[in-house]
């Protein structure tokens, strides 16, 4: 699991997308990870899935409803963090679009330029 942070890490820091303050949703991911991992290790057949209870109706397990709980953690701070192919590519348009963006002057662009003819 240590190895997975870390390369989650240095993938983000490389791609010039980590911040201090990301600390803190990248201690939440691996918390919400290691309970998803703990609890995947209880599913082990289908019947690890479900409760019958004394009347004879059936729920889902707590090990599954937590299960469900972390994943979902997972993939909302995962999106955050940009950690999609799809998250990544709108972030780093993003980036390109600033970095564009801070480099045209007004009185340089090429609308100002029409316009100004």
């Amino acid at each position: 699991e240590k190895v997975y942070f870390t390369a989650v890490v240095d993938f983000l820091n490389e791609a010039g997308l980590l911040e201090v303050v990301d600390s803190l949703l990248l201690t939440l991911l691996a918390k919400n990870y290691s309970v998803w991992k703990m609890m995947q290790d209880q599913l082990n057949n289908v019947s690890d899935y479900f409760v019958t209870h004394s009347n004879g109706t059936t729920s889902p397990s707590h090990f599954y409803n937590v299960s469900m709980a972390a994943e979902n953690q997972i993939l909302k701070l995962s999106t955050k963090l940009g950690l999609s192919p799809q998250d990544r590519s709108k972030m780093l348009g993003a980036l390109a679009s600033a970095e564009v963006a801070k480099s045209k002057s007004s009185d340089r662009d090429n609308l100002n330029n029409l316009l100004n003819d």
